[in-house]
C-alpha cells in the first residue's frame, strides 16, 4: 500500500499543511483500514528505517500523538489495529527494509515520470527495467491499483495511463 501526494494539488488544499506528514498519517490509515477489513483479530506492527535518534524518537512521537488524537483531517478514525509502537531498525542491519525503500522509489521515480516531471533517479537508467521486474510480480495480484494506491488530495487527475503497468 501507498500514498502519493501530488504537491502542486495538495498545496491548494492546504497551503499550510505538511506534505510528510499526511503522507504518513494517511498510510497509517490505510494499513488500519485494511487489518480492520481483512485481518479479523490480527494488528499490524510498523517497521520503519532508523534514520537517526532524533529523527527516529521525533517519529516515534508523531506516531503515539496520531494514535491519541486520531486523523484529524475532517473525519474521526483511530488506528486501533496498529500496535501503537513501531519498530525502527537500521537498513544496514535490515536489508528487507531497503527491499521496500526500493519499491517506493521506483513507483515515486515511475509516477513523476507519467506527470512528466523529470524523474531525476540516481539510477535512472535502470529503472524502466526494475519497474518492468516489479510489474510482473504485480501481475499475481488482481486487487493491485486504487485499493492499494491511493492519490491525495483524492481530486488529483490521474492519467490512465498511471494505472496500465499494473495490468
Amino acid at each position: 500500500m501507498t500514498v502519493i501526494i501530488v504537491k502542486e494539488d495538495f498545496y491548494a488544499y492546504y497551503p499550510n499543511g505538511n506534505p510528510s506528514k499526511w503522507a504518513f498519517e494517511l498510510q497509517v490509515e490505510r494499513i488500519n483500514r485494511y487489518v480492520e477489513r481483512d485481518s479479523e483479530g490480527e494488528f499490524a506492527l510498523l517497521i520503519m528505517d532508523s534514520v537517526d535518534t532524533e529523527a527516529d524518537n521525533a517519529k516515534r512521537d508523531q506516531i503515539l500523538e496520531f494514535m491519541d488524537r486520531g486523523t484529524g483531517h475532517g473525519w474521526e478514525e483511530y488506528p486501533e489495529k496498529i500496535i501503537n509502537f513501531p519498530f525502527i531498525v537500521s537498513s544496514k542491519l535490515h536489508n528487507g527494509v531497503q527491499i521496500a525503500d526500493a519499491v517506493v522509489y521506483l513507483i515515486r521515480w515511475y509516477t513523476r515520470k507519467i506527470f512528466g516531471i523529470n524523474p531525476k533517479a540516481f539510477f535512472h537508467r535502470y529503472s524502466e527495467k526494475l519497474m518492468n521486474l516489479m510489474k510482473y510480480r504485480f501481475l499475481d495480484y488482481s486487487n493491485i491499483g486504487s485499493d492499494t494506491i491511493k492519490f491525495f488530495p483524492t481530486s488529483t487527475d490521474v492519467p490512465e495511463s498511471f494505472w496500465n503497468i499494473f495490468n
